[in-house]
């Protein structure tokens, strides 16, 4: 059980800026991938710079018209790099173990299927023109040429072929940061978020409430489960709304091992007086279980004026006779 006296594993060493950027420290983040990218990165800058200076005689015009083109020509790198690196989102199916809680609200995947669309498309395309690519980038090169002032007889040509090296590496640089950013960083902050939101209170409410509405035994029995995972994970107190769920999910059980399994009153003592615990601290801590609970205790009355949509199981009707529980519930005894 996590609480306030557990033990926490030390912070790894070298968690700032440049650990992030160089991999400095141990174990996960000495990563030597980012050494590799950042260098390349850095001395792509200063052979750009370098040649700007030497090969023309406008050497800010060339220079800052060189950080133009490599700009242009590393967002578009990134651009697509996140394309082809964004991190699928694991959506779990019906048909998967049931032991491993559902998602009540599916993540939003239309980012995903844009990417998917677009890098499958980006791939057809470049395959099957090819060639045309290559003189269209050829083309643009040629175009952008005139930004740079060179000196020497063949100014035009290198100032185009200076264009198109400067477009081709540093769209490569960009791809390769935008596909690991998104690889790595992007999904380890999904997992994070994900993480975070698993051990809230509210998620295992929400869970719990969809398992009442599968079939038995089925819902009651994941429900059940999860009350003991809260507990073990998050803390020994239920949260007043789970207190109410766990009383529908003990009324469905005792429903089930009554009229499915034939289990008697003398076998079914122990399961009784766990309910009748919930019921009552569930009655204590939420304001709103007596109203609830008498619904799903009687629901044969409460669902005549009621649209489909607004009917009541009945997770309680085992004890609509049941003495003890009417009067916790404040109902008249037959």
């Amino acid at each position: 059980m996590e609480n306030g006296s557990e033990k926490k594993p030390p912070k790894a060493a070298g968690k700032g800026l440049s650990a992030h950027l160089f991999g400095s420290g141990s174990g996960e983040e000495s990563i030597n991938w980012r050494q590799w990218l950042i260098g390349a990165v850095f001395a792509a800058i200063v052979v750009l710079l370098v040649y700007s200076l030497i090969a023309g005689t406008a050497v800010l015009r060339n220079v800052l018209a060189a950080l133009l083109v490599a700009g242009a020509a590393a967002a578009v790198g990134v651009i697509l790099g996140f394309l082809f690196g964004i991190p699928r989102s694991l959506q779990r199916d019906d048909t998967q173990n049931a032991a491993v809680p559902f998602q009540s609200v599916r993540t939003n995947t239309n980012l995903e299927q844009i990417s998917d669309w677009l890098t499958k498309i980006i791939v057809g395309v470049g395959l099957a023109q090819a060639g045309k690519i290559i003189l269209a980038v050829e083309d643009v090169a040629a175009r952008i040429g005139p930004l740079f002032v060179m000196s020497g007889q063949d100014a035009t040509r290198n100032a185009s072929a200076f264009v198109l090296v400067v477009m081709i590496l540093f769209s490569i640089l960009g791809f390769l940061v935008g596909y690991l950013w998104a690889r790595i960083y992007l999904q380890e902050a999904f997992n994070d978020m994900e993480q975070r939101a698993q051990r809230q209170p509210e998620y295992f409410e929400g869970l719990m409430n969809s398992y009442l509405y599968m079939p038995a035994p089925k819902g009651f029995t994941e429900a059940l489960k999860l009350r003991d995972q809260y507990k073990a994970r998050i803390s020994d107190s239920l949260t007043d709304r789970m207190w109410t769920y766990l009383v529908c999910a003990l009324g469905q059980q005792y429903k089930y091992k009554n009229e499915v399994q034939h289990r008697t009153e003398t076998d079914l003592a122990e399961d009784k007086r766990e309910f009748e615990d919930a019921l009552r601290n569930a009655l204590r801590n939420d304001p709103e279980a007596l109203s609830l609970l008498r619904l799903q205790l009687e629901p044969d009355k409460t669902n005549k004026n009621r649209g489909p949509d607004e009917l009541f199981d009945g997770d309680l009707r085992s004890f609509k006779g049941d003495v003890a529980v009417r009067k916790l519930l404040d109902l008249p005894v037959p």
